[in-house]
């Protein structure tokens, strides 16, 4: 059996342990949520055959489950926050018992005293209840919420579990084992026997084949497949709306009672719905009247099933509790009489019900939805619209008023109007510059960080949050990696490093403090890449990258757009540079100086935003600066990665092992030197000054010209034709390989260094400067 050492939070780490177990993983969104399916997917696989046999990564939720070690790896791969699951069930050969609370743990003891729980391999949860893991007895064993008591929950065939070193999302707690090396325990026959799905007296099978036209015959297998294919503990809901739908079909005379009630109870007994249940009846529900000719023709339902307002928010990824969130079903009865049944009415239902979980941006002209860690952009209107369509739905038909509203109500038209309305309500409309508005705090999988004291607080809706990094900080995580990579990096440079920390802190703050361009330069092999994509994933949706040339001058204007993908960035990594580039010199004062910026998207509007982000350039060839200037040089940080790692002790891939397996204590890294920058700013330390002095002068030819041709004094009676300092000076610089400034640049540069020009017998001179090796030439004089 794999080991996992204690405290070990690596996921990669507990994910071999379950393969090695045999269990089947895979990724889950950092919100413990399914991860979204392709496009392709949605429309090729509809089975549970077909998902089993899609070669997606992250579609279909466990059906992705894989004991294939490369393929778990791509799945953290491409996002190291997200959440390790294991499937359960008969394909990993267990079955868990999952404890909820501090109700579902007083439960769990009287099981334990009655001999129906053994002691087996268990783990706490990110929520404070438990996981019992036992072997899985054969056979099919039910999944469902309250199945082994009250407020404890089976997960078995067809479900899963969120696995140990997870972080849960509202908590910031992890999953951990409290034991990994206890054995598997079978679970005992009184256990097993109430998992079972219930014998049924044998029904005669309905003929689909007789039921009349082959239009009704599709529609009652689709309600079928809806009910078998219910997602785990949401059969109730499934089949309550099929039941609702297939009375539609009975009302408009397309089957009969009988063959929609044979349809969908077979259905209903097969995922453990038992017959008679309070709310679990499949027969048909006749509560909807045919539409009488020329009603309004509403829209069809979606895939998603029932028409719950709760799982429309949350298969849109919208949270409906945690702190200041109310959200609840809508009650038809509710709303300003004077105003009932319009499209104002519904709008203001929506908002009043919903609009602590839905904000809507008119400047950018889309919606938001709270997700429980931040605001998400929701791609289109589409959840709204299925929250104001239940709205709609649970409209009264009291009489042919009634009917006639809620027709108007449920149609394309009454949607699009109400939805419209909503969007111009105080109480749902937030400006760009409220969201993201508190600089000092970097918004993590695990709760909001103050970044000014390390604290981590919890996650709040009234912050506006909409952007997350992809780790949450852990001070006590492994950082032996990180640590050994800054030593082999930098070595013995304890200042630099500490000036890394700061800075890369510094850069994690939402605001333009320090005018710094931190320029990571060196050969390769010598960490600058690894370093800058670690902190680049690890930051999330907080860092950015900018087009190679970004900052070099280009013979076309950039689009806006370049501008534009700055706003809301706090980290943006700028491309390698190549050989020949020149430094914009006038866009890097501009976009390190903290004024506010212009940008626009493509087939945008144009927008105006405070800057949150410092530049981080990297390269192997330093950038021409041609005219350079007190300005360019205070913002220049030259960071020297000399060291290179000989290629046999370079490790594959570094950058996204420290990210996956040890992301968390990269953050924590990352926190602390925020927290630092804070206490006593950034402290450049003298290697870094030493680099940029020395790029300075590299790329100052006309002072490195005047200490090696020239002799600079005399005033006016030393002078030198314009021409023949030009051309000395434009020899000399293609002798050492250099590119000159241009004329305008060189005066200006001159007059720096106490040099004038003069007019004298129709001829220009530079006067207090001569040529050392040409004194006596006739374009120079000394003492006259």
């Amino acid at each position: 059996m794999t080991t996992l050492a204690p405290g070990d939070t690596s996921t990669r780490s507990h994910a071999m342990a379950y393969l090695a177990r045999e269990w089947k993983a895979f990724a889950l969104s950092a919100s413990k949520k399914p991860l979204r399916n392709c496009d392709a997917c949605d429309v090729a696989c509809t089975t549970p055959e077909a998902k089993e046999r899609c070669d997606c990564l992250a579609c279909h939720g466990f059906y992705a489950a894989t004991a294939d070690e490369d393929r778990v790896d791509a799945m953290f791969m491409v996002d190291p926050r997200r959440c390790l699951a294991v499937r359960t069930g008969a394909p990993s050969g267990i079955m868990v018992v999952d404890v909820d609370g501090p109700e579902g743990v007083a439960t769990m003891r009287e099981l334990i005293a009655e001999g129906i729980l053994p002691r087996t391999l268990s783990a706490r949860t990110g929520s404070g209840g438990y996981h019992l893991v036992y072997r899985h007895p054969g056979g099919h064993v039910m999944s469902g919420a309250g199945k082994v008591g009250h407020k404890v929950d089976s997960k078995s065939d067809g479900a899963y579990v969120v696995a140990p070193p997870s972080v849960h999302p509202r908590t910031g707690e992890r999953y951990r084992w409290i034991d990994w090396s206890v054995p598997l325990a079978t679970p005992p026959r009184a256990l097993v026997d109430g998992l079972r799905p219930p014998t049924v007296p044998p029904r005669p099978a309905v003929d689909l084949g007789r039921l009349p036209g082959h239009l009704a015959h599709a529609r009652i297998k689709g309600l079928v497949t809806k009910v078998l294919e219910a997602p785990e503990g949401n059969g109730n809901n499934v089949l309550h709306w099929s039941a609702c739908r297939a009375g539609e079909m009975v009302a408009r005379g397309e089957v009969t009672e009988d063959q929609a009630h044979a349809a969908l109870f077979d259905a209903a007994t097969s995922i453990g719905i038992k017959p008679g249940d309070a709310g679990r009846d499949p027969r048909p529900r006749h509560h909807r009247q045919r539409p009488a000719q020329g009603a309004a023709v509403t829209e069809a339902p979606t895939d998603d099933g029932p028409p719950s307002a709760d799982e429309i928010l949350q298969s849109a990824g919208i949270t409906t509790s945690g702190p200041g969130l109310t959200a609840v079903e809508p009650d038809a009865e509710d709303g300003p009489s004077p105003l009932r049944f319009t499209d104002d009415w519904l709008a203001t239902v929506l908002v009043s019900q919903y609009g602590d979980v839905v904000r809507y941006c008119p400047k950018f002209g889309y919606w938001l939805a709270w997700d429980g860690q931040r605001w998400r952009e929701c791609a289109d209107s589409g959840p709204i619209r299925q929250l104001v369509r239940t709205i709609a739905r649970s409209l009264p038909e009291d009489d042919k008023d009634a009917v006639r509203a809620k027709n108007r109500a449920c149609s394309r038209g009454g949607i699009d109007a109400a939805v419209a309305l909503a969007q111009g309500d105080p109480k749902v409309v937030v400006e760009p510059e409220q969201l993201d508005a508190h600089p000092w705090e970097l918004n993590t999988p695990g709760g909001i960080v103050d970044l000014r004291t390390g604290k981590l607080l919890p996650h709040d809706p009234a912050k506006l949050h909409t952007r997350i990094a992809a780790a949450t900080p852990d001070a006590c995580a492994d950082a032996s990696m990180w640590t050994r990579f800054l030593e082999v990096t930098f070595p013995g440079d304890a200042e630099l490093v500490s000036y890394m920390c700061r800075l890369a802190g510094y850069s994690a703050v939402g605001e333009v403090r320090d005018h710094v361009l931190p320029f990571c330069y060196g050969d390769g092999g010598n960490g600058k890449g690894v370093f800058l994509e670690a902190l680049y994933k690890i930051l999330g949706e907080y860092a950015g990258k900018a087009k190679r040339g970004f900052l070099s001058v280009r013979a076309h204007d950039p689009h806006p757009e370049e501008i534009a993908n700055l706003a809301g960035r706090r980290f943006v990594l700028v491309s390698e540079t190549n050989e020949a580039d020149k430094f914009d010199e006038g866009k890097v004062k501009e976009l390190t100086g903290g004024d506010t910026l212009t940008g626009r998207q493509m087939y945008g509007k144009s927008f105006s935003f405070e800057p949150a982000h410092t530049l981080w350039l990297m390269g192997n060839h330093r950038p021409k600066v041609e005219s350079g200037g007190r300005s360019f040089w205070r913002r220049a940080r030259e960071i020297p990665f000399l060291h290179k790692v000989p290629e046999e002790q370079q490790i594959p891939d570094l950058q996204n092992r420290l990210v996956r397996d040890h992301g968390d204590a990269l953050m924590a890294w990352i926190v602390q030197g925020a927290v630092e920058y804070y206490q006593g700013g950034l402290q450049t330390p003298q290697s870094v000054i030493d680099a940029t002095a020395e790029y300075q002068r590299d790329q100052d030819t006309v002072k490195r010209f005047l200490e090696e041709c020239c002799h600079v004094g005399g005033g006016k009676l030393v002078k030198v034709l314009k021409d023949t300092l030009r051309s000395e000076y434009e020899k000399w610089c293609r002798s050492e390989g250099l590119e000159p400034v241009n004329s305008m640049s060189l005066g200006k540069e001159l007059r720096g260094h106490g040099i004038d020009s003069v007019r004298s017998n129709s001829k220009s001179f530079y006067i207090n400067v001569g040529l050392a090796a040409t004194e006596e030439d006739e374009g120079a004089s000394w003492g006259r």
